[in-house]
């Protein structure tokens, strides 16, 4: 034991004393030592004194050394010291005479001694316990304050170590100490930690509650509490954090601060979050499967249940225990369903069940469950994870399949074919009663082995390829041929197969059925013969009947050829009498009005002939038309005027145009000449007081379905009542242009000869017959087709259906849909004379009368013309002679043609100018994309001359 030191002024006395007193207590024979040093130490005193106190016992003089023996050893050693101190004094006393021999001199002084110095012993003992018993509380106060240090340095250290933040507050929240966890935890130094209040720090959400909460436990009673808070870090992130706290308070109860162990939860929160959608999510999912689910534990309690199951079971989950379910067993299962669930839970693995379960409505439902038991992280069975499908139907359908399996095999066995299955090695798995009766024995048996055995060699070949082909393409395949029987001798098998495929769609084999054909093969040999008998009868007879339908053609093409040309000889032979009777008077008489007169009016037989020409080539589709974007719906508008005059005063003519735009790509002019026609055939068609209506309306042609007809229905049913259209009308989008009547009406004879030219109903004088003619020519070159619908006395209803085009406001403009046009003659009335100035010019013409009166007009307007009657001399003219024009006619004798013609001369001579023409437009498509201007036939000598003006006009 360490001794204290010892305080300032202490004599060497005082330290002895104080350490003799504060050794621990001896054991007795150092106990006795001391005695004997004390009493011998004070005796010898007394021994030295005896001189001086001859006649005293002396006995105060050994109290000393009692009282050192008491605080050396305590009262035992005191009790020795008084007993050898007595012995050594009667020594001395008897050796020195120093007790007067009155008796009981030394007694009385001896009981004295005894007794001061027990009383000095003991005061000395208990002296000696009080100053032991100081050093200890001494020494024990050291080690506190030394162990307190080091505690505080250990707890500072563990303080610093834990993964809570510790802060002291005052009752206002200023911090007056934290460790490092609370400042990483807030991501601030500590000199921004200490000294600060802990508000400044709070989510602003949650700093009403914090003040709120150290206010309410200021005051006494309230030591201890929890909650949650929201920490902000100077980077803007919210730390969530849980408190606990506890307030410390002086001895009278006043708080005067706060200890706070601060969890950071953030993570546990947001795993809280994770946790429970994920939990919302799985209660989701598995209310959402159409399976029934569950959750036991050890004690076969549901901790959770879908809604599948509530649905099955009828009741919600605090009403569903585990042990019920075999209360729903139907009694049939019981027993084996029971024992197979303890076998498969005293597994320990995964183990399904099937059986029959009551449902809610007291009916019996198959159900298969999956028992799989779950267990904790270390490996502790926790309870059964089990899932439950309905398989009433699949149950219910194997049953069925059996069954139909069994009626398949009692089918298949009397069936009069023989029916089979093989896998892709050609082993038999099925084969029905006759193919065990011809191939002998059960399945498993080779069918492709046994049916080659009985095939010709020269046929192996054929049918190894066509099985291997359908076996490489997985398809059906069929094979006809003969086979040698050892029971039945040459049979004709005739075997049709399909492949089969497993559940994974891999080819599992094939099916077929054989059928003995030998019967109909005879037969068929012989129908065969009859048929090419029949064949050659029927080739015969269609031979007769295709020339007779082929005479009967020609006539009808030669009878209405002759009746084209009656009427077209007829109204020529009028304007030739015109024109002829006109020149003769022009001829023979000399009176200029006459003349003026006659020639005005051969002119206008002329003109008659030109109309009667464009109506025949409109009818032969060769009309040249000068199709535009135009809008059909603007056009009848705009003629409305011209339309009504066209149909009279006293008839009513509605229009019901479509909405929008009716676009497409025709000739606006012949168009308007079509509608006039159709209009004027209507109104001589029906009474002075009828209505006619011109409609405008969209159309679609759909696509020709798939050839199919409804079973037991006519074939008639399958057409769309509501097509109007002709059947030779493609498949598209159209303008329907209909002008609707009510008069009388046309029959089918009728009906049928209406497009024919010159046909008519009318009277003599009242019209050609090349109206209609000239609508249907027009509308069939502009890419449509014309319909009627009419019967007697119910009127008609003409329908034009033009192509739809998207509508353009500059149909000037070439168009993909619309090639240049070979540009038109100008009109007279609109252009400059010619310039005088000569120019030289290249006529060819094989005419002669055209080309005389040509060249008589060109030389009359300056030009030097030289004329060639076809290409070859045209290019031997070139050849020697310069030209800046060329006017050809397109058809041509010699071989080269007037548009070859101008092919070479551009070629050869690119800067001259090259004018075709031709009464018969049928060229004239080849010169869409050309820069040769076309001048149809006949033409007028203004339109040449206007012509030759804009070119001269070109001309560098």
């Amino acid at each position: 034991m360490s001794h204290p030191a010892a305080p300032q002024g202490a004599t060497p006395i005082d330290r002895f004393l104080e350490r003799l007193a504060a050794r621990s207590m001896p054991p007795w024979p150092v106990c006795l030592l001391l005695a004997a040093v004390f009493t011998l130490v004070f005796v010898a005193i007394r021994a030295a004194l005896v001189p001086v106190m001859p006649d005293q016992p002396g006995f105060s003089i050994l109290i000393p050394a009692i009282l050192l023996a008491g605080l050396s050893g305590g009262l035992f050693t005191v009790s020795l010291t008084i007993i050898l101190c007595l012995a050594a004094m009667w020594g001395l006393s008897e050796a020195f005479n120093l007790t007067p021999t009155v008796p009981g001199a030394f007694i009385a002084p001896a009981l004295i001694f005894v007794l001061i110095g027990a009383t000095c012993g003991v005061v000395g003992a208990s002296l000696r316990y009080c100053v032991r018993k100081l050093y200890k509380t001494h020494a024990r106060l050291q080690a506190s304050i030394a162990k307190e240090h080091s505690t505080s340095d250990e707890l500072r250290a563990m303080i610093n170590q834990v993964s809570s933040g510790i802060i002291r507050t005052t009752t206002d929240g200023v911090i007056l100490e934290a460790n490092e966890q609370f400042a990483r935890m807030i991501s601030r130094p500590m000199d921004q930690i200490i000294g600060h209040n802990v508000i400044g720090f709070t989510h602003p959400d949650d700093r009403a509650l914090t003040t709120q909460r150290l206010s309410d436990y200021v005051t006494p009673g309230q030591n201890d509490w929890q909650f949650e808070k929201r920490y902000i870090s100077p980077d803007g992130r919210t730390i969530h954090v849980l408190l606990d706290v506890r307030s410390l308070r002086h001895p009278d109860g006043t708080a005067y601060g706060f200890v706070c162990i601060v969890v950071d939860v953030t993570t546990a929160r947001k795993t809280e979050a994770a946790l429970s959608q994920s939990r919302h999510d799985f209660y989701s999912v598995a209310d959402t499967i159409p399976v029934m689910m569950w959750l036991s534990d050890n004690d076969n309690i549901n901790r959770f249940v879908n809604r599948a199951y509530f649905e099955f079971a009828g009741k919600p989950v605090d009403q569903v225990s585990t042990q019920e379910w075999k209360d729903l067993l139907h009694p049939d299962d019981y027993a084996t369903t029971v024992n197979q669930f303890v076998v498969g839970l005293k597994s320990r693995q995964a183990f399904q069940l099937q059986a029959r379960y009551r449902r809610h409505d007291g009916k019996y439902r198959w159900v298969r469950s999956i028992l799989q038991p779950r267990y904790d992280r270390d490996g502790v069975q926790k309870g059964i994870i089990g899932t439950a499908f309905d398989v009433t139907d699949a149950v219910e359908a194997a049953t069925r399949i059996q069954e139909s399996e069994a009626r398949f095999r009692a089918i298949a066995d009397s069936a009069p074919a023989i029916i089979w299955m093989v896998d892709t090695d050609g082993n038999t798995e099925f084969g029905n009663r006759r193919f065990r009766s011809t191939f002998g024995g059960n399945p498993p048996h080779h069918l492709i082995s046994a049916i080659r055995g009985m095939m010709a060699p020269e046929d192996l070949p054929a049918f190894d390829q066509t099985l291997e082909d359908a076996t490489r393409e997985e398809r059906r395949f069929s094979y006809l041929g003969p086979v040698h029987h050892a029971a039945f001798g040459t049979r004709w098998l005739h075997t049709e197969a399909a492949p089969r495929y497993d559940l994974q769609g891999r080819l599992a084999g094939f099916t077929g059925v054989s059928l003995d054909v030998t019967e109909s093969q005879r037969a068929e040999r012989e129908l065969k013969r009859s048929n090419e008998r029949l064949e050659e009868r029927v080739s015969a007879a269609l031979a007769e009947k295709a020339a007779a339908e082929a005479e009967l053609v020609r006539a009808h093409r030669l009878e209405a050829v002759g009746r084209l040309t009656g009427g077209v000889a007829h109204d020529f032979n009028n304007l030739l009498t015109v024109i002829m009777g006109g020149l003769e008077i022009i001829r023979k008489t000399d009176d200029p009005a006459r003349r003026q007169k006659m020639a005005e009016a051969a002119l206008a037989a002329a003109r008659r002939g030109e109309r009667l020409t464009g109506q025949l080539l409109a009818f032969s589709r060769r009309q040249t038309l000068r199709p535009a974007s135009i809008d059909l719906n603007a056009l009848i508008r705009e003629g409305e005027p011209l339309l009504h005059k066209a149909v009279g005063e006293g008839m009513s003519l509605q229009f019901k145009l479509k909405r929008g735009l009716a676009p497409t790509l025709v000739d606006a002019a012949k168009f308007e000449a079509a509608l006039i026609n159709l209009l004027v055939n209507a109104r001589d068609a029906s009474p002075s007081d009828a209505q006619i209506c011109v409609e405008t309306a969209d159309y679609v042609v759909h696509p020709p379905a798939a050839p199919m007809l409804a079973l037991n229905l006519p074939a008639s049913d399958a057409t769309p009542a509501s097509a109007i259209h002709p059947s030779d009308l493609p498949p598209g989008r159209y303008v329907r242009v209909t002008v609707a009547d009510n008069g009388s009406g046309m029959t089918d004879d009728v009906l049928k000869r209406v497009f024919e030219p010159f046909f008519t109903t009318k009277g003599v004088g009242h019209g050609t017959g090349l109206g209609l003619s000239q609508v249907y020519g027009f509308t069939r070159q502009s890419g449509g087709s014309i319909s009627i619908q009419s019967s007697p006395d119910t009127g008609t209803r003409m329908n034009l259906f033009l192509p739809w085009h998207m509508f353009s406001p500059c149909p000037a403009e070439a168009t993909p849909d619309t090639e240049a046009e070979p540009r038109p003659v100008p009109d007279a009335t609109t252009e400059a004379a010619a310039d005088t100035a000569p120019k030289r010019l290249l006529m060819v013409e094989d005419d002669p009368g055209v080309a005389e009166v040509t060249a008589t007009f060109l030389r009359s307007e300056g030009f030097d013309v030289d004329l060639a009657r076809n290409a070859t001399e045209a290019l031997a003219c070139l050849e020697h002679n310069h030209y800046e024009f060329l006017l050809s006619d397109i058809l041509m004798p010699g071989g080269i043609s007037g548009i070859e013609l101008a092919r070479r001369v551009e070629t050869q001579w690119p800067d001259m100018h090259i004018i075709l023409s031709s009464g018969f437009p049928g060229e004239v498509e080849t010169l869409r994309l050309s820069a040769w201007t076309f001048l149809p036939k006949p033409y007028t000598p203004a339109q040449l001359r206007t012509l030759l003006a804009h070119k001269k006009d070109q001309t560098p």
